[in-house]
């Protein structure tokens, strides 16, 4: 009894069990005492080599490979460069590319603002290499709601939004495509480039413009 107290009490120690072995082909009685070794529920080798591996990253999903559209691909003949319109810097490039193409005007509004770069190189005293300064935004000057591209179809004011993905008009720009609309003027928010060559058909045919 005091025996398997002990041996509850310490389970990593060694624990001693008696087995009876038979020897040889007269059958001979052995009996033996073997220490076997109980399993050690805290095996500090196997911890270690769990806490020596590199943590694992979560990869982020694969973005779908970008199906380039026939309309952009048209425009790459024409012009002779290269184009893209799944995202909102492409896009903006497409159109003002195939508006110049046309014969018409239009240009990049730049409504992000004008960055100004006070960042330099400096050492300390201990002779390590630090960034100071940062990146300031200065106010573009043109008005606020101000469309991505502005252009003159056949004598007529035309405000072009681009919109990628579920980027949405602010509250801003509503109000901006109400006052060119007033004032006679076409207001349109592309979303991609196919859909704008087809706005772009109706416009010239005397269709509506919305």
């Amino acid at each position: 009894m005091e025996q398997k107290r002990t041996a509850a009490a310490a389970p990593n120690t060694a624990a001693k069990v008696q087995k009876n072995l038979y020897q040889g082909k007269g059958g001979m009685f052995v009996s033996a005492i073997i220490s076997v070794a109980a399993p050690d529920p805290m095996d500090w080798g196997e911890l270690d080599s769990l806490m020596s591996k590199p943590p694992q990253r979560e990869r982020k999903p694969k973005k779908a490979a970008y199906n380039k559209p026939e309309a952009v691909k048209r425009l790459e003949q024409v012009t002779g460069n290269k184009h893209r319109d799944d995202t909102a810097n492409g896009l903006t490039r497409c159109i003002i590319a195939y508006l110049k193409y046309k014969g018409w005007q239009a240009e990049r509004i730049n409504t992000t603002g004008i960055p100004h770069d006070t960042r330099q190189q400096a050492r300390d005293i201990l002779g390590r290499t630090r960034t100071i300064g940062s990146v300031e935004w200065r106010p573009s000057g043109s008005t606020v709601g101000s469309a991505d591209i502005s252009a003159t179809i056949k004598g007529r004011s035309v405000k072009i939004e681009v919109k990628i993905g579920k980027d949405r008009q602010s509250e801003a720009q509503k109000a901006y495509q109400r006052e060119v609309e007033a004032a006679g003027g076409l207001y349109y928010i592309a979303h991609d480039f196919t859909s704008f060559v087809k706005w772009y058909s109706m416009i010239m045919k005397g269709g509506s413009a919305r």
